[in-house]
């Protein structure tokens, strides 16, 4: 197609033209060769004059079939922009709607990191497109697995390999994961629900397996062994089979023969011994047979590595033995050797990993083995989820829901207690409660890092103490002073909140218990304006927001419409109008992520909190004596407050930084030149500190 028929159609498609967007589509499909970077220079050049306009056309909203197929073409080929990654993030949040983080989905696909290449974008969406739970998968660190879930809202993804579960951050499970199309040849093998001859030859085993490895562009015949040997085939058959040589086939069933399958008695690994509990109904135990276990156990279960196993094997014979005495005797003799069984971190990892139908035998065998307060010690460290299993397995053994609760309630007496189970509790509405309503225990819990399977409860009870009208009058008491105090006091000290929530949380308080007003309204003395981090007005941060509001909804589909305009008066090269719009457009964009980076990173600020009490801070007036004797006056104010007309100073000015810290009497070093005395320092007018707040844009 010639570069003037391109022109013509993406002109079309700018103006509106549905039927352009298709033609564009099969040319791209159609495309050879297929990289875009490969193309002639003339071809790439008359495309990308004529996809810029067509991306400016396109909807920011919801994302039509037509538009997308277009995107997922060009993304395929490797075109790159700034105006295609816009473009194309705006596509991934409708094409991936169900995830609930949009700021989570777009570091995981890396559209606005530039230093990702197009091509490993597109190879993310690709796997993005089908990661969800139960997809069988592979890791080159950790081999075959299965996808268990995609948390969209604690951003991660948790595979399970071998057994044990790992958690992976979105962006390296897309940058680390290969999905196995279900229902494939290679699904089916990897499930033993296939052999290896299935196949058919070596080349067709290579052709169905590109075609179900996601991303496809990352296919070779290295990876495909990797995920075949061994946990499909053995190195023997899978090199038998290349070669064409007439070999035994494991059975769909297993990697033995049906008959030839060792007992469980027989077991020579602890993986195996697991396996094999797991298709048995009912054990009867023999003195041999015990024996054999025993020894098998006590082998094994010192090594860190076969942790995961030793823990689903001895659940899984509690679960189908009658009789418990022989077990018994054998889980005494190994709680002071079972590595899961000798540090609290790994006796976590383990439950946490171990499948949901087993928690509740495996927390029976630690009872067991390790007695009762061990592991209700133990518990205070397992994620909210698994504590119900705990207490449901407690219920049945005598005192065994007491001994749980008395550890909680000793805990929170040491104040050393995590969210998960803070939560629990809340949940559980039991008498004994109330000994958390104590806002000093909740918010050390929430200061506690976590991850994976832990992050839930910690932004759940987040959610609770910002929101939950029920969880704050608890925390006050129904408005007992102390308590509306203590709650205050904690809010302003603990560092876990950032300005915004902290004073949405105080008028909260006031709403709810309006005869607080005075508790709340105490000043909190601020030594430095930089320990609250870069802040501002909210006058100052409400016009920013409205300026990128009108960005965003009104200058730039102005700008886009004046480009398609001007673009119709004939040569680009020529036409002023033209230059003009793509200048503003230029501006409008750099203006654009100016404001979007410093409504991220910048605080807005109520300055009345601010009290100097003889420290110069953003939110104080200063007197300065000048050299020569003058005195000049000055308001330190938050980044974006500055007005040299008004002698106000941002923060971040150069005499706005030399002032703060600065105490009366002290000396400054101006920035002008010369040294001025710091002469005396006040807190801002109260009329000043009404206007700065905004009330009137509201």
């Amino acid at each position: 197609m010639s570069h003037a028929t391109i022109e013509e159609i993406c002109t079309s498609v700018a103006q509106g033209s549905r039927a352009g967007i298709k033609t564009l589509t099969q040319q791209l499909r159609d495309a050879t060769p297929r990289q875009f970077a490969l193309w002639p220079e003339a071809d790439r050049t008359a495309w990308t004059a004529g996809l810029e306009a067509v991306l400016e056309r396109f909807s920011r909203g919801k994302s039509p079939a037509d538009e997308l197929s277009l995107l997922l073409e060009l993304l395929a080929v490797g075109y790159d922009s700034l105006a295609f990654r816009d473009t194309l993030m705006a596509a991934a949040r409708t094409t991936f709607a169900a995830y609930p983080d949009p700021a989570g989905l777009m570091k995981a696909l890396g559209i606005l990191e530039r230093d990702l290449s197009i091509a490993r974008i597109a190879q993310r969406w690709e796997v993005m497109g089908t990661l969800e739970a139960g997809a069988t998968c592979h890791h080159a660190n950790f081999g075959p697995g299965t996808v268990l879930e995609v948390d969209g809202c604690a951003n991660d993804v948790i595979g399970s390999f071998g057994g044990k579960r790992q958690h992976f951050p979105p962006d390296q499970a897309l940058e680390g994961l290969f999905i196995i199309r279900p229902g494939s040849l290679l699904d089916k093998l990897l499930r033993k629900k296939a052999r290896l001859g299935d196949a058919g030859s070596p080349i067709e085993l290579r052709r169905s397996s590109q075609a179900a490895i996601i991303p496809a562009a990352r296919f070779t015949d290295e990876l495909l062994k990797q995920i075949l040997v061994p946990a499909a085939v053995s190195e023997a058959e899978y090199r038998a089979f290349l070669l064409g040589a007439p070999i035994a086939l494991q059975s769909a069933a297993g990697t033995k023969s049906a008959g030839t399958e060792r007992a469980w008695h027989e077991a020579r690994s602890l993986e195996e011994l697991a396996d094999i509990l797991g298709r048995t109904a009912r054990l009867e135990w023999t003195e041999t047979q015990t024996a054999a276990v025993r020894d098998l156990l006590l082998k094994f279960a010192g090594k860190k590595d076969q942790a995961q196993f030793f823990a689903l094997a001895v659940s899984r014979l509690w679960k189908i033995t009658p009789e418990h005495k022989a077990l018994a005797g054998i889980l005494t003799a190994l709680a002071g050797v079972a590595a899961a069984w000798q540090e609290t971190a790994l006796f976590v990892s383990v439950t946490d990993d171990i499948p949901g139908k087993s928690a509740a035998d495996w927390f029976a065998v630690t009872l067991s083995a390790k007695g009762m307060p061990w592991l209700c010690e133990a518990a205070m460290r397992l994620p909210n989820r698994l504590l119900t299993n705990l207490l449901r397995m407690l219920e049945a053994t005598p005192e065994g829901t007491d001994a749980f609760e008395e550890t909680v309630l000793t805990r929170i007496d040491r104040k050393a207690v995590s969210a998960d189970v803070l939560l629990w509790l809340w949940k559980s509405r039991m008498p004994e409660r109330g000994r958390m309503a104590d806002p000093n225990l909740v918010f050390n819990a929430l200061k506690i890092p976590v991850r994976g399977s832990f992050l839930k409860a910690n932004k759940e009870l987040r959610k609770l103490l910002l929101e939950d009208e029920a969880f704050q009058r608890f925390l006050m008491h129904e408005g007992n002073e102390e308590a509306v105090a203590a709650l205050v006091s904690s809010i302003r000290t603990a560092q876990l909140l950032d300005s915004g929530e902290q004073q949405s949380l105080l008028v909260r308080i006031v709403r709810i218990f309006p005869e607080a007003i005075a508790l709340v309204e105490q000043r909190q003395k601020v030594s430095s304006v930089r320990a609250l981090g870069l802040i501002t007005s909210q006058r100052s941060f409400e016009l920013r927001r409205r300026e990128l509001d009108e960005i965003i909804n009104v200058k730039i589909p102005a700008n886009s419409r004046a480009i398609a305009h001007a673009r119709g008066y004939g040569d680009l090269r020529e036409n002023a109008e033209f230059k003009a719009a793509k200048e503003e457009q230029r501006f409008l964009r750099t203006r654009r992520a100016d404001l979007e980076r410093g409504l991220h990173s910048v605080k807005s600020f109520d300055f009345s909190s601010a009290a100097p009490s003889g420290q110069a801070i953003s939110g104080s007036v200063v007197k300065l004596t000048m050299p020569g004797g003058k005195c000049e006056s000055y308001t330190i104010l938050g980044l974006w407050d500055g007005n040299p007309e008004k002698n106000w100073l941002s923060c971040e000015s150069p005499l706005g930084k030399a002032l703060l810290g600065k105490k009366t009497g002290e000396k400054i070093a101006l920035p002008s030149g010369g040294e001025a005395e710091l002469a005396d320092i006040q807190p801002l007018p109260q009329d000043l500190c009404r206007w700065l707040l905004g009330e009137d844009l509201l």
